[in-house]
């Protein structure tokens, strides 16, 4: 077995990047090294672990299998390592990190706006990219590819992931104004026999979690669109007798724009509730607690907003 003083721990991060990024060019860019320096440092790290570590796949790069069970380990021991070294007061002034957050396009307008204000304040340092929900999220969050998701409770496996509620809706049904089938109220017939519009992050997940909640209350609707952003919505039920199912805060504000109205829904759906979902190995950044607890607390304004 090495001694911790003979490896060169220099090497973690690079070891990290090139997990992540499974491309000696992308990591070296991520890490400011020349190519030759990554490659180099790769050599070091095979002979290290006795493991090839990155291998051919076709066009592009994977990870072995002994790489894919390192990765969650790798990823604690930085956390340590950085807890170590970092004081509880870390100055959020002189962070300089990068977070993927994958989420959807009604949640990124919720929160967003008002986040950005404190980063560019506070930690002006500190990068967002926000990406759509990719078919293999889970493993994402796994291997740190992905940061963190704001998602509703129930639509991911939280088997292995820390959950932290941030903030709650209910689910309302919108449709044009001139909607000829509806009346004063939405009938369940008039709600299971229209056509639907519903949001789907991607072909690989299957359903929406307003569609698995309908279905989990035998109340599947004739879905007749799907469309990966919310904001492609309104323009839709607008023009058309089709109905969506969405979130009340969502709904409120296509209101103000569109000529839809807000109906309540004739299935009694359970309160959505978005939470904040990471693997483990996120809490013991400071770093990343920081942000966490900037999102808690903006979704408990969000909370206690009418």
């Amino acid at each position: 077995m090495k001694k911790l003083r003979s490896i060169n721990l220099n090497l973690l991060p690079i070891l990290h990047e090139l997990l992540l990024e499974r491309n000696v060019s992308h990591a070296s860019e991520k890490l400011n090294l020349s190519q030759s320096a990554t490659s180099d440092a790769l050599g070091r790290l095979r002979d290290l672990f006795d493991d090839p570590l990155l291998i051919r796949a076709g066009k592009g790069m994977s990870i072995t299998p002994f790489a894919e069970q390192l990765l969650p380990e790798l990823e604690g021991a930085i956390a340590d390592i950085e807890r170590i070294f970092v004081s509880s007061e870390t100055d959020m002034s002189q962070v300089d990190r990068s977070f993927v957050i994958a989420t959807a396009d009604y949640v990124t307008q919720l929160i967003f706006p008002r986040l950005l204000p404190i980063l560019e304040a506070q930690a002006p340092g500190i990068k967002i990219q926000i990406v759509e929900f990719p078919a293999d999220i889970q493993s994402r969050l796994q291997t740190g590819r992905i940061n963190l998701v704001l998602a509703p409770i129930g639509i991911l496996d939280e088997h292995r992931l820390n959950v932290t509620p941030v903030l709650e809706d209910e689910l309302v049904v919108v449709a044009s104004r001139n909607n000829p089938n509806i009346g004063d109220k939405l009938t369940r017939k008039t709600f299971i026999e229209s056509g639907h519009v519903v949001q789907q992050p991607s072909v690989e997940i299957d359903q929406s979690f307003e569609i698995q909640t309908l279905i989990n209350l035998d109340a599947v609707p004739r879905i007749v669109f799907r469309v990966p952003q919310f904001n492609l919505l309104p323009e839709i039920i607008e023009n058309t007798n089709y109905l969506a199912t969405i979130q009340r805060r969502l709904a409120s504000k296509m209101v103000e724009q569109y000529n839809v109205r807000i109906l309540e829904s004739p299935v009694r759906y359970p309160r959505i509730k978005l939470a904040v979902l990471r693997n483990p190995v996120q809490d013991r950044d400071p770093v990343f607690a920081w942000l966490l607890e900037q999102i808690t607390n903006i979704g408990q304004e969000i909370n206690s907003t009418p």
